[in-house]
């Protein structure tokens, strides 16, 4: 076969589906149900023709998903009980490749099966959560990895000359604990580190001083809620941003905003509502009533939401 390209041909799957190709490549026509020769054929078809003919080429729906953007299978889609994960993986993204904080969620929301953030953490709870990568076998993770680069294809960020397949392998955006090369976590434990025992040693002084500022623990608790596992934590967190908004405690809005962001990126409904009531009144911050609605519709919308703080929600958006 004449391996030129004719005028005007484009590339229509990407070389790294093409039959010559690594373990993930294979795997992947294997999961698809692709022989090699069936895969060579679209790929020179693809290839070589022009891009009004490849359009008439019969492509399975299982590669349409995984080189394209048009399509979202819930099969590939993970579902989390909170956002510690998500967040964590957004995270990872934004500083490796220095991305806007909007952007990084975005993409990551993307791999993980979603349309967007607001619409992953619509689901938080909904559905009993995924097996993360450590509990499946390698099958399930390789099958995984194939969909999470090729989503990260598709989102056309930039990966600084790195390969997707590479990329997803080092960041493993749906792992307990993201490894690095080497096997080493990237991230020590946060039950009893250093860290816990501040963010602990902060709530302890906080349960018997109400007085005492909270702002002089910022720091302490704020890490605390983006690491640690324990709910029980995380309520008496919630209940102190609750008490220095309501009076109960020393007002301190600027403080309050600042654990509301962070409660509500862990997807705890109460603090999502809190942090809209912030929000439209633009207590501890500016006013953002855009925003605030967004999160109301999120709240409305989603079935981990609790029953008397839905009717809460649909009341302030005039739809009960």
């Amino acid at each position: 076969m004449d391996n030129r390209r004719s005028p005007g041909a484009e590339p229509y799957l990407e070389d790294r589906l093409a039959p010559r190709l690594d373990p993930i490549a294979q795997h992947t026509l294997s999961w698809i149900g692709l022989t090699a020769s069936d895969a060579d054929g679209i790929f020179q078809a693809g290839l070589h023709a022009p891009r009004a003919a490849s359009r008439f080429i019969s492509i399975p729906c299982p590669l349409c998903r995984l080189v394209g953007t048009e399509f979202r299978t819930q099969a590939m889609r993970i579902y989390f009980q909170n956002a510690s994960i998500p967040t964590r993986a957004a995270n990872r993204l934004k500083y490796r490749l220095s991305l806007k904080e909007s952007q990084a969620r975005q993409v990551t929301s993307e791999v993980f099966g979603y349309r967007d953030w607001t619409a992953l953490l619509s689901e938080l709870g909904s559905k009993g959560a995924s097996a993360l990568d450590d509990a499946c076998d390698s099958a399930t993770v390789t099958e995984r990895r194939v969909y999470q680069a090729s989503q990260l294809v598709a989102s056309s960020v930039d990966l600084h000359g790195e390969s997707a397949d590479d990329f997803v392998r080092w960041w493993q955006p749906s792992a307990a604990h993201a490894q690095d090369e080497g096997g080493v976590p990237t991230e020590t434990p946060f039950a009893g580190s250093k860290e816990d025992l501040s963010f602990q040693e902060a709530l302890s002084t906080l349960t018997h001083a109400v007085n005492h500022p909270v702002g002089h623990f910022e720091q302490a608790l704020m890490t605390g809620i983006h690491r640690t596992e324990n709910e029980s934590s995380l309520m008496f967190v919630e209940s102190i941003a609750d008490e220095l908004l309501s009076g109960n405690r020393n007002r301190e809005p600027e403080v309050a905003r600042h654990l509301l962001e962070a409660l509500a990126a862990r997807g705890l409904p109460r603090s999502i509502l809190n942090l809209a009531t912030s929000l439209t009144r633009g207590d501890g911050g500016p006013k953002d009533e855009k925003r605030a609605t967004d999160l109301l519709k999120q709240l409305a919308e989603s079935a981990s939401t609790p029953d008397d703080l839905k009717q809460i929600v649909e009341s302030r958006l005039g739809t009960a």
